[in-house]
């Protein structure tokens, strides 16, 4: 009875190992780095199929499905996933942004938090703990500090800039939230659109703008850099939330 119980949890053990080198799950990774999206989701639902223990397929699948928009899709997987395996720092973050584009705040904030904790090199979490007190919680203290670490973190950060603008407006005795609710917020993308919306925004100078970095997510293909928004079209989420 041992034996055989022995040879089950072990074949048991390996399928949970294994899946991942599994031949469907291998052609998935190599269409998605080869940015045929449309293929590489079709062979990671046909591995879950097969594997449903395969993490890594629920978290890859996620991805396609967050810059798909598909926010609530991109939610189930990583959550599927993340039952399987909760030790992988990348799909916590994940799990962050996937929240955070879905509204629900406070566990967006629990897994940025908990992301910093396994990975404390993942500056952008920083910036996206930012965002997220600023325009779902409206608070002002946990956005400063966030965008002060992300800042001192990250130097080169090509929308410095523009957080440092927002830090200074938040700290000044002009800012207060209901100019934020009367169109005085912006994000970098809405920020650069066409002539048609700097023609009705002219009543509000570019000085008085709030203008709200952008959501951090890793690039598409697990290299850990922010995704072109042309590309994969992430430039809006729920209630406000640039997710690229």
């Amino acid at each position: 009875m041992k034996k055989i119980l022995f040879v089950f949890v072990f074949l048991g053990a390996s399928t949970f190992l294994f899946a991942s080198d599994s031949p469907t799950f291998t052609k998935a990774e190599k269409y998605l780095k080869e940015g045929k999206i449309e293929i590489a989701l079709l062979f990671y639902t046909k591995e879950l199929n097969a594997n449903f223990d395969n993490w890594k397929a629920y978290y890859h699948r996620g991805k396609i499905y967050f810059y798909q928009k598909e926010f609530k899709k991109a939610l189930s997987d990583f959550e599927k996933a993340y039952q399987i395996y909760s030790k992988d720092a990348g799909l916590v973050y994940s799990l962050g942004n996937a929240y955070a584009s879905t509204g629900d705040t406070d566990k967006a904030i629990k897994f940025y938090k908990k992301s910093l904790k396994m990975d404390p090199d993942n500056h952008n979490a920083y910036l996206n703990l930012g965002i997220v007190y600023l325009k779902q919680k409206k608070d002002k203290k946990n956005t400063i500090k966030n965008w002060k670490t992300f800042l001192q973190k990250e130097p080169n950060y090509y929308q410095n800039e523009d957080i440092k603008k927002a830090i200074a407006y938040l700290e000044s005795d002009d800012f207060s939230f209901d100019s934020l609710d009367n169109s005085n917020l912006s994000s970098s993308e809405s920020s650069n659109n066409s002539s048609t919306n700097s023609k009705a925004n002219k009543a509000t100078s570019d000085e008085d703008k709030l203008v709200i970095p952008d959501i951090l997510i890793p690039d598409i293909k697990g290299e850990g850099k922010k995704a072109p928004v042309s590309k994969h079209k992430e430039s809006e989420g729920p209630k406000g939330i640039e997710t690229e």
